[in-house]
């Protein structure tokens, strides 16, 4: 008898084991397929606000094309923050662009989830198209900063000759073009008929900078530009 009821005990203790072990096995499955359904999720939303951003991109470049031509500062705008990495070329009026996208989204590992692409657009005004490419072909572009000074001044005048002729001289001290990364008016002044602005046109970095003077006419509508002394900029107009 007693050798029965210790064999019985046994037994039941063995097969309370198994039962805690094949339930602890089957939490650790659910829990795995929990994990990685978190995860499908997480990049499956990291990946789509990649795509978002991009799209953003291509529908702000399309907006500045609409008139027929894509100039750097509305590339520039279009783009937004600089790119981690990013390529523009100009072939006649055809330009294309070739930047960097990054997405995130959290999860439930340390660093969330994260996801990459490489996009090129190419602008032949006023269409703008946009295509994924594999993002080795985006690993070495350099790194999109400020354009020269002597490069940025005449899309300056461009975009001013075009704000005025839209919507006249007021208009130009609110320009669109002074929203631009590496453009920072400095003072400005308007009277009898013209506008002068000062402006600060970013270099190499953010400490190197050099000072313009736009001068803004009516009647006929007219914008030319001259380089001045740092000087100049941080006494005002």
């Amino acid at each position: 008898m007693g050798t029965d009821g210790g064999r019985n005990g046994a037994d039941c203790c063995v097969t309370v084991l198994l039962g805690f072990v094949a339930l602890v096995a089957l939490l650790a499955g659910g829990f795995w397929w929990w994990a990685v359904d978190t995860e499908n999720d997480n990049e499956a939303q990291a990946r789509a606000q990649m795509k978002g951003a991009a799209e953003a991109v291509r529908e702000r470049l399309a907006a500045s094309a609409a008139d027929g031509t894509l100039l750097g500062t509305e590339i520039a705008r279009g783009l937004g923050k600089p790119m981690p990495g990013g390529d523009v070329r100009r072939q006649g009026r055809t330009v294309t662009v070739t930047a960097r996208f990054h997405g995130a989204a959290p999860g439930w590992m340390v660093g969330g989830t994260t996801a990459d692409g490489c996009y090129r657009f190419r602008a032949d005004p006023p269409d703008v198209s946009a295509r994924e490419l594999p993002y080795e072909d985006c690993l070495k572009l350099p790194h999109v900063g400020y354009r020269a000074p002597e490069e940025v001044a005449p899309d300056v005048v461009a975009e001013l000759r075009a704000t005025v002729a839209r919507d006249g001289l007021d208009a130009a001290g609110d320009a669109e073009v002074w929203r631009t990364g590496g453009v920072r008016l400095q003072d400005q002044e308007n009277a009898e008929g013209r506008l002068t602005a000062l402006v600060r046109l970013e270099g190499e970095t953010s400490a190197v900078w050099y000072c313009y003077a736009f001068r803004v006419r009516v009647a006929p509508v007219s914008v030319t530009y001259e380089k001045l002394t740092r000087q100049d900029c941080l006494r005002g107009t």
